[in-house]
């Protein structure tokens, strides 16, 4: 959360919060005890948050090479410690969040608007929601992911 707060302002990201305990808890009471985080995971309205937030963040992002030492830094500064793991592995006491690493998380964060971009229906629901200049933006990032190593 501190990361996408200093990316996007933690006014933004509180409201995404709200938005998305409202929907949890509409979906909760609909459900009751057949209540699946598959469902809240699908639900349009937690997407289109998502989208929201991805697409602030991707114009945080638009000098990669610039912008990468930084996620970098702050995740490697805030690992939980070696024993608290779920994973286990001969170099754990060692890992950090390398270039490499960092480009395919925000390849995986970003590949829905890949996905988006790619079929002019949703790219011009894309364009009408964000605007084109955003659109560019993110347009860009994906580029500049893709050529990243």
């Amino acid at each position: 959360m501190l990361a996408l707060e200093q990316l996007t302002g933690a006014e933004f990201v509180q409201q995404f919060q709200v938005a998305g305990r409202n929907v949890l808890k509409n979906v909760r009471e609909k459900k009751g005890a057949d209540f699946n985080w598959t469902e809240f995971y699908n639900d349009p309205v937690i997407n289109d948050l998502v989208d929201d937030l991805m697409a602030a963040v991707a114009w945080s992002f638009r000098d990669v090479d610039r912008r990468a030492q930084w996620p970098m830094n702050l995740i490697n500064l805030n690992l939980a410690p070696p024993e608290d793991y779920v994973f286990e592995g001969s170099g754990i006491e060692k890992w950090t969040l390398q270039r490499t690493g960092l480009i395919d998380l925000l390849r995986a964060l970003f590949s829905d608007f890949r996905d988006k971009l790619a079929q002019e229906d949703s790219s011009r629901e894309m364009e009408h929601r964000y605007g084109q200049k955003a659109c560019v933006a993110i347009r860009q990032l994906i580029e500049r992911l893709d050529k990243s190593v």
